[in-house]
């Protein structure tokens, strides 16, 4: 995340805090520039949400929360689970 510090709980925490959010993961993926940056995937509480209203607001609310380089460059709202066969969240 260009050489700083990005804790994915303090990110995972603001996204619970929208409704009906199930499960996030927050976690680093490489960029070319940056080196990585940060991206979100989500899994909604109802199936039949709209994932572009869903994403755009919750990228909306995320923008004015955080400090650029916080906020997630992908959210990715997913349908599977994001809990790995050993109980651990995957990112």
């Amino acid at each position: 995340m260009g050489g700083e510090k990005v804790f994915p709980a303090e990110i995972d925490a603001l996204i619970f805090q929208f409704e009906g959010v199930a499960a996030a993961g927050v976690s680093g993926r490489p960029h070319p520039i940056m080196g990585a940056v940060v991206q979100a995937r989500i899994l909604m509480l109802n199936p039949n949400v709209s994932v572009p209203e869903t994403r755009a607001r919750i990228l909306r609310e995320l923008s004015m929360r955080l400090v650029p380089f916080k906020v997630p460059q992908k959210i990715e709202i997913t349908q599977s689970t994001l809990v790995l066969a050993r109980f651990k969240q995957e990112r």
